[in-house]
């Protein structure tokens, strides 16, 4: 095959992706003052939640983002630009890599061991993230503008109108492989969907307007 938890060939801030321990960023079922208090979700299912489901949600001190976009998708740039901007406001340190498809399982098992959360950007990465994410449960992924057909507890989607592609052989390449992406919902994707996986709300889909 050749190939947003999202990693470009230059990167924003890169860090060692060795042995880290992510369970000084293990995240808050709480998540006191936030949407994300009253809700327990049940895997796989699916949430509207409100546009401010990413306020009351605090990012800890020193988290790390891996972004992994594949190189010949389209509607990955707005996807990898809006974690970027995330990063950059919250203080993150944002790896990311845009790669061919059959680079992407190895850059998801050699280089993302640091990472609190590894985000993938699109529908391009998600036929290897289908095959990857369930051998890694160890490790928190998001999917923007995408979903995985059989998503395990540590994969969190986010999809909108016109982005919710499933996997190929699943859905149709046509207009749910990203066309109704925006720099709003991009931006709104990123936020929500770590604001839920800080919370403890994963394996689930978020879906926004």
């Amino acid at each position: 095959m050749a190939v947003l938890i999202a990693v470009l060939l230059s990167s924003t801030a890169c860090t060692s992706v060795g042995g880290k321990d992510t369970a000084a960023h293990s995240s808050d079922p709480e998540a006191s003052g936030s949407f994300w208090e009253g809700i327990d979700p049940a895997p796989e299912s699916t949430v509207a939640p409100p546009p401010d489901a990413a306020e009351g949600v605090a990012v800890p001190e020193g988290y790390e983002v891996v972004v992994v976009a594949r190189r010949d998708d389209p509607q990955a740039s707005a996807l990898v630009e809006a974690a970027r901007a995330w990063a950059e406001a919250h203080g993150v340190t944002a790896t990311v890599r845009e790669v061919a498809e059959d680079e992407i399982e190895r850059i998801l098992v050699d280089e993302t061991g640091a990472a609190d959360v590894v985000v993938g950007a699109g529908p391009g990465v998600v036929d290897v993230f289908s095959l990857v994410t369930a051998q890694m449960l160890e490790r928190q992924f998001l999917v923007l503008g995408a979903q995985l057909p059989e998503p395990t507890k540590n994969v969190t989607a986010v999809v909108w109108p016109g982005a919710s592609f499933r996997g190929t052989g699943i859905s149709e390449t046509g207009s749910d492989t990203g066309s109704g992406t925006t720099a709003e919902r991009a931006e709104s994707g990123v936020a929500t969907g770590i604001a839920a996986i800080l919370s403890g709300r994963t394996g689930i889909v978020l879906q926004l307007g």
